[in-house]
Order: C-alpha cells, then structure tokens, then sequence
C-alpha cells in the first residue's frame, strides 16, 4: 500500500506528475468483471467532491477501453461554471426544459450501440424513465448520499432496480431496512477510492516529531472541506460553531478555514463576516488536488456538520492527511456507531448538536496537551484506515459486487414512473421532491 521511495519523491512534484502516477495505477487496476460492460448513468457530468472523483475515474477507464466502463450524463449542470467535453463520456445534455421523452430516445440510442450488460444508476437518478429502453441484464441504484425521505426514495426505486451499492456499511444497513422485493437480497457496500495524488502527500512520511509539532502548534486549524450547500452539508451551522468555539477555545490561538464553494458561500460569508475580518474565519475556495493536500496537511481537525452524511470522502481525505475527524453519530440510541474504528469515544458527536461538537473539539485539544500518545495512536490508526482507500482496491470490491449479483431474478415493473408522466425534466425532478416528502 505505500508508495515507493521514487513515488514519494514524485509526489512532492507537480499536479501533472500526480496525474501520471493515479493513471498508471488505474491501468494496472483490474476488477474481477472485467468481462461485464457496465455503463455508468450519472445525473450530471462530475463537478467537484469526492464522487466527482469516482466518476472520473470510470471515465478514464471509458476513454482507454479498459473493464468495460461506460459512462453517460443525463442532464447538463446549470451552474454557469464554464466546462469542457470530457473524454470517456457521452454527455445527453437534457436541460429542465428538455423534454423527457426526446431524453429517452436519445438514451435508448446508447443502450443499443452499447449492449451493456449491467447497469449502475447513481443515486438512483433515471432508473425509472429509462426502465423500458434499458436493454442491461442487471440494473443497479449506486447510493452515495442519504437525504430527508430517503426511505420512501428507496422503497419506490425498488421497483425497478435488482439490487443496490452502498458507499458504507451504515448506508447498505440502513437501504436493507427500507428496500422491497427481491432488490433487498442484493445490497452491498464499496469502499469509495479517495484522489491518489491526496494519498500520495498523506503518504509522505511524518515524522514524530512533525506530528507533535501538529499538536502542540501555536495556532490551531479546523476545518471543513467540500460543497457550501444546505441540503445535505449543514453548512447553515458553521456560523454557530464558529461562535460556540469562541467561546470554548477562549484564550487560545485559533482559527477555522473552509475550503471549497457552493451556492450558500455568500450568505455565509455575510453571517461570519465579523470572524472574517478578524481572521476568525478564512475561505479557501476549490484548490485542485495537490492544492487541498496541501491544505490538509495543515489542519488539526475536520468538522462535519451534516444531517446525512457520517464517512464523507473529504473526511477521509482529511484523515489520510493526519486530520483528527469530528463528525455526526446519527444513532438517536445511547449507542454509539462508528464509521472509523477507535472513534466512537473521542470522535463522534449527536448529529446537530453543534454545543457538543464544540466541546469535543475542546475537549481534544486538551487531550493533546494531556495524554498525546494516545492521540497519536489514534492518528496513525485513522490514517491506516483511510489508506486503504485506493482505487484499485476499489475496484476490485466493485467487481467482485457485481459478480456477486449476477444470479439476480429481475422482476420489475414495466409501467414508466408515473401516471401523471410530466412532459419536462423539470416536472420529473419535482415529482422525485414530492417522492421523498410522501406526497406521491
């Protein structure tokens, strides 16, 4: 798993030698299905985030003709961000005016030309419309988030699914409790690759006496990496943590960095602009992947504040990094439920309690000036977990997933989504809002 003495000394190189690096190694990457076309439907062509990556990846792959991948994007973005045509990626273009039926035509075009022989709908998103014109053996729901109705979303989609791949073990436990049919049989976890070139810099080796230094730094970083959205990333709660660690690290040297953008950076930026301009607080913006390692390695916690989300890739990354994780433990029980062994007593916090998340983060730093060899432990045990997260281990889980699933019985309902069958993408996407609320 670590890199060799040349690649570590590659890796202090630029942004394209990195890239030669993570490329190599997913040439050499082989799935055991390597004999199953699988095309990849994503909503989107990939932005930014840790699934970006993923997709990314699947494209690569596309693009060289390696393991059968193919992938396809429904729905073009409409952030206004400036982008080019990827390679290894057919893009659909449907836009909120587009006609769901001209959609469907042109993805039945590439289901013939293609012939796959499973096919992996992330997050579900087309399964339904597409149901009649998908000509794959076995289709199936690649989860990646979960969300307010997400019950009532996999319940529905059960219907025309065989089976289900999850991002985490707590996800796949969660999808067996609400899913229905014979699509319940088949629900399986993958460990998500995080960027090679984030796990070529964690990899360096730190010294010990670079991590006390960490440690007991003058000024202390926290951090929260990813999109500025409210919808499944919380960032609405930043402010308040923000001013509760005022309160809590009073007296001490402190200051919080967030590192990314989103729709919600403005009004973020007008909430916490006191802290701003006292330096409290510090945005970032996107940083390509050398840039966020970079970062990372800088940083002594990550935050998390979502409702949804417990092992989020950029948390990952930050661990790899040598980042101490403070996240959500979305049990309502006493129990407490882990996504990173060694955590559950130092780590975890009751989802949305942004006192408790500040006072565990006070509570660490005073555990790193008491009792630092056992921070240390911790770190280096996080740090081998998320080590782990490469991409051809990633990909040889995902095969040996599908393969597993090839004795499913299909059984699915032919009828298209719904009765009403809105003539526009935008009436499809409120018919799936209405689906997670219950109103459908």
């Amino acid at each position: 798993m670590n890199l060799t003495a040349k690649d570590a000394k590659d890796a202090k190189g630029g942004y394209e030698s990195r890239e030669r690096l993570s490329r190599g190694a997913e040439s050499r990457a082989r799935t055991e299905s390597d004999g199953l076309k699988v095309l990849h439907v994503f909503k989107y062509p990939p932005g930014q985030g840790g699934m970006d990556y993923v997709q990314r990846l699947h494209m690569r792959r596309a693009a060289a003709g390696e393991g059968g991948d193919v992938c396809m994007a429904l729905l073009r973005r409409n952030d206004r961000t400036k982008r080019t045509s990827e390679p290894g990626l057919i893009e659909l273009g449907g836009g909120a005016w587009s006609l769901w039926w001209s959609l469907r035509r042109k993805a039945a075009r590439v289901f013939a030309k293609e012939r796959p022989d499973v096919s992996l709908y992330y997050n579900c998103w087309g399964a339904d419309m597409l149901a009649d014109v998908d000509t794959a053996h076995l289709r199936i729901g690649y989860l990646h988030s979960s969300f307010p109705g997400f019950d009532n979303y996999i319940k529905y989609f059960s219907r025309w699914l065989d089976g289900f791949l999850c991002v985490s073990p707590a996800l796949a436990t969660r999808v067996r409790g609400c899913a229905e049919g014979h699509a319940r049989e088949c629900v399986a976890s993958v460990p998500c690759p995080l960027n090679p070139a984030i796990l070529a810099m964690a990899q360096e080796s730190e010294s010990g006496e670079e991590q006390k230094h960490r440690d007991s730094a003058r000024e202390c970083v926290i951090g929260y990496s990813g999109r500025l959205v409210k919808e499944q990333k919380r960032v609405d709660r930043l402010p308040e943590l923000v001013r509760l660690l005022e309160r809590e690290l009073a007296g001490r040297d402190w200051h919080f960095e967030i590192l990314g953008d989103g729709p919600e950076r403005t009004w973020l930026e007008k909430e916490l602009a006191d802290e701003i301009a006292r330096g409290r607080v510090r945005f970032l913006g996107w940083k390509d992947a050398v840039g966020v390692g970079q970062i990372l390695k800088t940083w002594k916690y990550y935050v998390n504040v979502s409702d949804y989300e417990g092992l989020s890739l950029a948390m990952l990354e930050a661990v790899a990094a040598g980042c101490l994780p403070v996240y959500p433990n979305f049990v309502s029980s006493g129990k407490k439920e882990e996504d990173l062994p060694g955590t559950a007593s130092s780590c975890l916090y009751p989802a949305g309690d942004m006192p408790k998340a500040s006072t565990l983060i006070s509570l660490m730093e005073k555990s790193c000036t008491e009792n630092g060899s056992r921070i240390s432990i911790l770190r280096k045990t996080l740090k081998n977990c998320a080590f782990g997260r490469t991409s051809s281990n990633y990909l040889t889980a995902l095969g040996a997933c599908l393969d597993s699933y090839q004795n499913a019985t299909p059984s699915r309902t032919t009828p298209l989504f719904s009765a009403r069958r809105p003539s526009f993408i935008f009436g499809y996407n409120r018919f799936y809002k209405e689906l997670i609320q219950g109103k459908c």
